[in-house]
Protein backbone atom coordinates (compact mmCIF):
# COMPACT_ATOMS: atom_id res chain seq x y z
CA UNK A 1 0.00 0.00 0.00
CA UNK A 2 1.64 3.39 -1.35
CA UNK A 3 1.14 6.87 0.51
CA UNK A 4 -2.67 8.90 0.10
CA UNK A 5 -1.10 11.70 -1.63
CA UNK A 6 -1.23 11.79 -5.36
CA UNK A 7 2.00 12.53 -5.60
CA UNK A 8 3.78 10.44 -3.58
CA UNK A 9 4.55 6.05 -3.95
CA UNK A 10 6.79 5.33 -1.37
CA UNK A 11 5.28 2.64 1.48
CA UNK A 12 3.01 3.04 3.99
CA UNK A 13 2.83 1.40 8.06
CA UNK A 14 -0.24 0.31 7.93
CA UNK A 15 -2.69 1.07 11.43
CA UNK A 16 0.25 3.74 12.24
CA UNK A 17 0.34 6.39 10.05
CA UNK A 18 -2.80 7.12 9.19
CA UNK A 19 -2.10 6.10 5.47
CA UNK A 20 0.41 8.11 4.56
CA UNK A 21 4.00 7.16 4.30
CA UNK A 22 6.49 7.88 7.32
CA UNK A 23 7.67 11.38 5.72
CA UNK A 24 4.27 12.92 5.24
CA UNK A 25 2.66 11.88 8.39
CA UNK A 26 5.30 13.65 9.94
CA UNK A 27 4.94 17.04 7.76
CA UNK A 28 1.07 16.82 8.60
CA UNK A 29 0.55 15.08 12.52
CA UNK A 30 4.02 16.40 13.90
CA UNK A 31 4.92 19.72 12.22
CA UNK A 32 1.27 20.72 11.22
CA UNK A 33 2.26 21.94 7.43
CA UNK A 34 0.71 21.38 4.15
CA UNK A 35 1.63 17.67 2.64
CA UNK A 36 4.84 18.60 0.05
CA UNK A 37 7.02 16.18 -2.46
CA UNK A 38 9.36 14.73 0.31
CA UNK A 39 13.56 15.53 -0.94
CA UNK A 40 15.80 12.68 -1.04
CA UNK A 41 17.61 12.79 1.81
CA UNK A 42 21.41 11.60 2.98
CA UNK A 43 22.41 10.30 6.51
CA UNK A 44 23.95 13.74 7.52
CA UNK A 45 21.40 15.67 5.93
CA UNK A 46 19.89 18.19 3.11
CA UNK A 47 20.52 17.14 -1.07
CA UNK A 48 22.12 19.98 -3.04
CA UNK A 49 19.88 23.46 -3.12
CA UNK A 50 20.11 23.08 -7.01
CA UNK A 51 17.05 21.00 -8.31
CA UNK A 52 18.75 18.54 -10.82
CA UNK A 53 21.62 17.53 -8.05
CA UNK A 54 20.86 14.86 -5.99
CA UNK A 55 24.09 15.04 -4.07
CA UNK A 56 24.62 15.70 0.05
CA UNK A 57 24.68 19.09 0.58
CA UNK A 58 27.46 20.63 3.04
CA UNK A 59 26.26 23.40 5.49
CA UNK A 60 26.10 25.78 3.19
CA UNK A 61 23.49 23.94 1.47
CA UNK A 62 24.64 23.27 -1.89
CA UNK A 63 27.40 20.11 -2.82
CA UNK A 64 30.99 20.94 -2.85
CA UNK A 65 30.91 21.74 -6.98
CA UNK A 66 27.96 23.79 -6.96
CA UNK A 67 29.07 25.94 -3.37
CA UNK A 68 32.11 26.55 -5.91
CA UNK A 69 30.18 27.79 -8.84
CA UNK A 70 28.14 30.52 -5.92
CA UNK A 71 31.93 30.80 -4.80
CA UNK A 72 33.44 32.25 -7.95
CA UNK A 73 29.55 34.77 -8.18
CA UNK A 74 28.63 32.13 -10.93
CA UNK A 75 25.08 30.39 -11.25
CA UNK A 76 25.03 27.15 -9.58
CA UNK A 77 22.56 25.70 -11.84
CA UNK A 78 24.58 26.27 -14.96
CA UNK A 79 26.74 23.83 -14.11
CA UNK A 80 26.98 20.83 -16.48
CA UNK A 81 25.39 17.97 -14.53
CA UNK A 82 27.80 16.02 -12.78
CA UNK A 83 26.77 12.33 -14.07
CA UNK A 84 27.75 13.60 -17.22
CA UNK A 85 31.51 14.18 -16.62
CA UNK A 86 32.55 10.98 -17.63
CA UNK A 87 34.72 9.41 -20.99
CA UNK A 88 35.02 5.96 -21.72
CA UNK A 89 38.45 4.22 -20.93
CA UNK A 90 40.36 4.46 -24.43
CA UNK A 91 42.00 1.24 -23.77
CA UNK A 92 40.02 -1.30 -26.19
CA UNK A 93 39.80 -3.82 -23.94
CA UNK A 94 38.51 -1.96 -21.35
CA UNK A 95 34.78 -0.68 -20.42
CA UNK A 96 35.32 1.20 -17.39
CA UNK A 97 34.71 5.01 -17.12
CA UNK A 98 37.28 7.77 -16.49
CA UNK A 99 36.53 11.48 -14.89
CA UNK A 100 39.45 13.09 -16.13
CA UNK A 101 41.92 10.75 -18.19
CA UNK A 102 42.02 9.16 -21.48
CA UNK A 103 42.36 6.22 -19.67
CA UNK A 104 40.56 4.84 -16.40
CA UNK A 105 42.32 4.35 -13.12
CA UNK A 106 43.01 0.45 -13.01
CA UNK A 107 44.51 1.13 -16.66
CA UNK A 108 46.39 4.26 -15.29
CA UNK A 109 47.65 2.22 -12.47
CA UNK A 110 48.63 -0.36 -14.36
CA UNK A 111 50.17 1.68 -17.33
CA UNK A 112 52.43 3.68 -14.36
CA UNK A 113 54.06 0.54 -12.86
CA UNK A 114 55.55 -0.81 -15.39
CA UNK A 115 56.36 2.82 -16.66
CA UNK A 116 54.51 2.79 -19.90
CA UNK A 117 53.20 6.13 -21.63
CA UNK A 118 49.29 6.40 -21.90
CA UNK A 119 49.84 5.89 -26.27
CA UNK A 120 52.14 2.55 -25.46
CA UNK A 121 49.66 0.79 -22.73
CA UNK A 122 46.86 1.74 -26.03
CA UNK A 123 48.79 0.41 -28.51
CA UNK A 124 49.19 -3.14 -26.37
CA UNK A 125 47.92 -5.84 -29.04
CA UNK A 126 46.43 -7.98 -26.20
CA UNK A 127 48.32 -11.30 -27.76
CA UNK A 128 50.56 -13.29 -26.57
CA UNK A 129 54.19 -13.10 -27.80
CA UNK A 130 55.15 -16.71 -27.29
CA UNK A 131 51.61 -18.57 -28.55
CA UNK A 132 49.84 -16.16 -29.86
CA UNK A 133 46.36 -16.47 -28.06
CA UNK A 134 44.42 -13.64 -26.98
CA UNK A 135 43.16 -14.88 -23.38
CA UNK A 136 44.01 -14.03 -20.46
CA UNK A 137 46.84 -11.59 -21.19
CA UNK A 138 49.68 -10.50 -18.51
CA UNK A 139 51.92 -7.66 -18.55
CA UNK A 140 55.55 -9.50 -18.75
CA UNK A 141 58.26 -7.48 -17.07
CA UNK A 142 61.56 -7.83 -15.78
CA UNK A 143 61.46 -8.71 -11.93
CA UNK A 144 65.18 -6.94 -11.49
CA UNK A 145 64.47 -3.73 -13.24
CA UNK A 146 60.53 -3.61 -13.09
CA UNK A 147 60.70 -3.18 -16.95
CA UNK A 148 57.98 -3.96 -19.59
CA UNK A 149 59.39 -6.60 -21.42
CA UNK A 150 55.94 -7.79 -23.48
CA UNK A 151 52.42 -10.02 -23.35
CA UNK A 152 52.35 -12.69 -22.27
CA UNK A 153 49.15 -14.99 -21.71
CA UNK A 154 48.15 -16.83 -18.12
CA UNK A 155 49.89 -20.56 -19.38
CA UNK A 156 53.44 -18.53 -20.77
CA UNK A 157 52.97 -16.04 -17.98
CA UNK A 158 53.07 -18.46 -15.27
CA UNK A 159 55.72 -21.01 -17.16
CA UNK A 160 58.09 -18.74 -17.37
CA UNK A 161 58.16 -17.63 -13.14
CA UNK A 162 57.97 -21.24 -12.32
CA UNK A 163 61.53 -21.23 -14.28
CA UNK A 164 62.44 -18.55 -12.44
CA UNK A 165 63.69 -16.45 -15.53
CA UNK A 166 66.70 -18.33 -15.95
CA UNK A 167 67.90 -18.47 -19.43
CA UNK A 168 70.14 -21.58 -18.90
CA UNK A 169 66.67 -23.64 -17.06
CA UNK A 170 64.64 -22.59 -20.37
CA UNK A 171 67.60 -23.56 -22.85
CA UNK A 172 67.80 -26.76 -20.94
CA UNK A 173 64.17 -27.69 -20.62
CA UNK A 174 63.58 -26.71 -24.31
CA UNK A 175 66.46 -29.27 -25.52
CA UNK A 176 64.87 -31.63 -23.14
CA UNK A 177 61.55 -31.94 -24.75
CA UNK A 178 63.33 -32.16 -28.15
CA UNK A 179 65.57 -34.70 -27.19
CA UNK A 180 62.22 -36.76 -25.16
CA UNK A 181 59.94 -36.20 -27.57
CA UNK A 182 58.37 -39.62 -28.10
Amino acid sequence: MTCKLDFCDRDVMPKRTHGYCVGHHAQIFRYKIEPRPLLKRHKNGQVCSVEVCERKAEKTGYCGPHYSQVWNGKDPSDLVALQDRRWDCETPWCDKQSKKNRVCGHCNARRNIYGLSIDDFIALKRQCEVCGTKEYMHIDHNHSTGLFRGELCQQCNTALGLLAEDIGRIIKLAEYVKEKNV
